[in-house]
C-alpha cells in the first residue's frame, strides 16, 4: 500500500483529514474501533484544528503557534496512520470504493498476511500521580527495546473488584495503545479500588498474541 497518501501541504491536509475522520466517526462501530480509540483520534483532531486555525491566521501567527501546529500534526498523523492500518487497510468490510471515498489508496490484495506475534508482553504498573496508573509494557524477548516486529500496538484489558475466581466476561477492553508507557486516569471515587490488568500484542492485521501475566494495583 502506498504510504505517501497523506497530503504535505497544510491546507490540503486539513481538508483531507476532515473528510476522512468524518467517515471514520460515522463508521467507528462497523470498523471495530473501540470508544477510547475514537476519543483519542477526535482529541488529536481537535488539537490540530485549533493549532492550524491559530497558525494560519496572520493576527495570531507566532513562532510558538507554528511549532504547535507542527507538533499537533506529527502526533495526529501518527494516530491516523495507526487507525488506518489497524481498522481500514485490510478490513474486509470496507470496500475499495469506500477507501477511495475516504481519500485512501486501494491496497494490494496480494500482500502476505502478517504472522501472529508469539512473544508475551511484560507489564509494570507505576504511580505518577494520585488517581493515575502508568502501564509500562515490554516484550518478553526484546525487553526494553520497544514493540516486537509486526506489532501495531497492544490491547489493554482490565477488571475491578475482588481477586479470583473471575470469569472472562469480567474483563473489559480499555484501548489499543500504540506505544508504551500508557497512562490511565481515574476519578476520585475510584481511589482505593484494586484494578487487575492484562495486555497482549496485536499485529498489523489486528491478530492478537498471547496474554501477559495478570498484574494488579490499587488506585492511589
Amino acid at each position: 500500500m502506498n504510504t505517501h497518501y497523506i497530503p504535505d501541504i497544510a491546507a490540503r491536509f486539513d481538508v483531507w483529514q476532515r473528510v476522512l475522520v468524518t467517515d471514520i466517526r460515522a463508521k467507528a462501530a462497523e470498523l471495530g474501533i473501540p470508544p477510547d480509540g475514537l476519543t483519542r483520534l477526535l482529541t488529536l483532531q481537535e488539537r490540530w484544528n485549533r493549532a492550524y486555525s491559530v497558525a494560519e491566521n496572520p493576527a495570531t501567527r507566532t513562532k510558538g503557534a507554528v511549532k504547535e501546529k507542527t507538533d499537533a500534526r506529527r502526533e495526529y498523523v501518527a494516530e491516523l496512520r495507526r487507525v488506518i492500518r489497524m481498522y481500514i487497510t485490510y478490513n474486509s468490510t470496507v470496500s475499495d470504493q469506500e477507501r477511495e471515498d475516504m481519500g485512501l489508496p486501494v491496497h494490494s490484495r496480494k500482500r502476505t498476511p502478517a504472522p501472529p506475534i508469539t512473544s508475551r508482553p511484560e507489564m509494570e504498573v507505576r504511580f505518577p500521580q494520585v488517581q493515575q496508573h502508568r502501564l509500562v509494557v515490554r516484550d518478553s524477548v526484546l525487553k526494553g527495546r520497544g514493540l516486537p516486529p509486526r506489532a501495531a500496538g497492544f490491547e489493554v484489558w482490565r477488571r475491578m473488584g475482588p481477586p479470583n475466581p473471575a470469569v472472562e466476561d469480567d474483563w473489559r477492553l480499555v484501548t489499543q495503545a500504540s506505544h508504551s508507557p500508557f497512562l490511565l486516569t481515574y476519578g476520585e471515587e475510584k481511589s482505593g479500588l484494586r484494578v487487575y490488568y492484562r495486555v497482549r500484542w496485536v499485529n498489523t492485521r489486528g491478530v492478537p498474541g498471547p496474554w501477559s501475566e495478570i498484574i494488579s494495583a490499587v488506585i492511589p
